[in-house]
């Protein structure tokens, strides 16, 4: 009895490393930035409990999301990168040496994602966008990049939920609703992440509920990392028991409970002070 029962906690010791390791393998994010009011943000969904993994911002320069298998090496070496100055361009190609991922506990390159955005430092250097997708994440997978945003996604349901959520943030800024200002990048942010949702999210929920989990972050130029404008996740929490869960068995939505991107709207509408520039 005593042997099964170690055998059953060794088990359970490795599910949860396994669980806490990967955390978001399945995602659909946007990276983007604000030139003019030097905002950072990210806002991100999937079929897995630990979202908000794939995030670094560094406020007043860039921000990124590091998914499919999730490298935090990756994100975290990006993370100095953007502090230090680099551009997106660069930070991506330095992303892609293999020698990042050379520990026993790395994921390999071919499994991982990453979607960079950074923000010009008034130099001349303008905004830099881009992403990069493994050769062996699950299809869908695959992004699309602006001059200030990039939207990427893997385990997808279609390549629309891309497209969709690309295109709904380029209307967003030409959306003025009667003003001189387009509006915040945390509403911009959120009608991308709305729209690849209504294009079918993450292939391994169910079509009527497409993620598990969401995340929106926004940082103004002179927030503390620890402290920006908004950092929201929905649901708030998740028990190490519930990432286990979720990573042996499909996920099935609670019909009492609202879907995570919804329940991110709700959250940003009763926080935010509209800004008025007209």
């Amino acid at each position: 009895m005593n042997l099964v029962r170690r055998l059953l906690a060794c088990l359970a010791l490795v599910l949860m490393a396994f669980a806490v390791a990967r955390p978001a393998e399945a995602t659909w994010s946007i990276v983007a930035v604000d030139p003019e009011t030097r905002e950072v943000g990210l806002a991100a969904a999937a079929c897995s409990v630990g979202v908000q993994h794939i995030a670094a911002v560094v406020p007043g320069r860039g921000v990124i999301a590091s998914q499919a298998a999730t490298s935090l090496i990756g994100r975290n070496k990006a993370r100095k990168w953007i502090a230090g100055g680099q551009g997106a361009t660069g930070i991506l190609a330095a992303l892609q040496n293999r020698d990042l991922y050379r520990n026993w506990f790395a994921s390999d390159l071919p499994v991982l994602q990453y979607g960079v955005v950074t923000l010009g430092d008034g130099s001349g250097t303008g905004a830099e966008a881009g992403f990069v997708t493994g050769t062996k994440n699950f299809s869908w997978a695959g992004g699309e990049a602006g001059a200030d945003f990039s939207v990427q996604g893997n385990t997808l349901r279609n390549a629309d939920v891309v497209s969709k959520a690309a295109q709904a943030f380029r209307d967003a800024g030409r959306d003025r609703d009667g003003g001189a200002c387009p509006p915040p990048l945390a509403e911009r942010l959120l009608r991308a992440l709305e729209a690849g949702r209504d294009a079918g999210g993450d292939n391994r929920c169910p079509a009527a509920a497409p993620a598990l989990a969401a995340v929106l972050i926004v940082a103004g130029p002179d927030d503390p990392a620890d402290d920006v404008t908004f950092h929201e996740v929905a649901p708030r929490s998740f028990s190490l028991a519930a990432n286990v869960w979720y990573n042996l068995l499909p996920y099935q939505p609670d019909p009492t409970r609202q879907e995570p991107v919804a329940e991110l709207r709700k959250r940003y509408e009763a926080a935010t002070v509209r800004r008025d520039c007209r």
